[in-house]
């Protein structure tokens, strides 16, 4: 607890930290940081202050895959998507030119990636303008004081931010859930107006799942009237039966 407490503290002032030595494209290390953060306090065997240092790199890595993950799921990255892959050909075709796109394709000739292979392969047309978007959101993020470090491995680790395509070399999960995301918002935008057999248009029906977010939010939900379905505070109108709040 005082470990995390002690991280919560000091997270803020050691993101500042990173941020400024990434603009400066400083190699980064646990001793470096430590150093410059403790100054005078500085004890280079102090298994404490490595762990702070180490603690908030990673909760500031964890807050930047959250950050990633929210920018795939709103409408901002459908647009976004859509201005790289029709304004920026020449920089797609540079990103698929790159080392870290190599590696990531021979790890993916060698079936690093499994059952998820066909996958992969029908979807890879996509990743070069979301390789381009992720690396333009990682920088924000880092100008906004939340950084998104890897390092190499070794008892002398560098720290600094990836590629796409080195993260999920490194980190199979990101891709996984990046291609999820991605595939789930594609057929979102292509479906919208197909109706199920039903008759009901999908975008209703995927206003039903707010029902159930409804049910897990505390004091912010209401309860229609008519159906008792519970409904995001936003809904002024039922999601189930259409009902008016009011």
């Amino acid at each position: 607890m005082r470990k995390a407490s002690e991280i919560s503290r000091v997270y803020p002032l050691v993101q500042d930290m990173i941020t400024k030595y990434v603009e400066q494209d400083v190699p980064l290390t646990i001793l470096l940081l430590q150093q410059a953060f403790y100054k005078e306090n500085f004890e280079a065997d102090s298994k404490i202050q490595r762990e702070t240092i180490y603690g908030c790199i990673v909760r500031g890595r964890n807050n930047v895959i959250k950050l990633w993950d929210m920018y795939l799921q709103g409408q901002t990255f459908h647009s976004d998507l859509a201005y790289v892959q029709n304004y920026e050909d020449k920089e797609c075709e540079d990103e698929i030119k790159t080392q870290d796109f190599n590696e990531f394709y021979n790890e993916f000739q060698r079936g690093k990636f499994g059952k998820d292979t066909t996958i992969i392969l029908r979807n890879l047309g996509d990743f070069p303008s979301v390789a381009i978007l992720f690396r333009r959101k990682i920088e924000e993020y880092s100008k906004a004081g939340t950084n998104f470090l890897t390092a190499n491995y070794g008892r002398k680790s560098v720290w600094k931010i990836p590629s796409f395509w080195k993260w999920n070399i490194r980190e199979f999960n990101l891709y996984r859930r990046t291609l999820d995301i991605l595939r789930t918002q594609l057929d979102r935008g292509r479906t919208t107006k197909v109706l199920l057999p039903s008759g009901i248009p999908i975008p209703r029906v995927l206003e039903y799942e707010t029902v159930v977010r409804a049910a897990l939010e505390d004091g912010t939900a209401w309860e229609c009237p008519h159906c008792r379905a519970r409904n995001l505070s936003q809904n002024q109108n039922c999601v189930i039966c259409g009902t008016s709040r009011t």
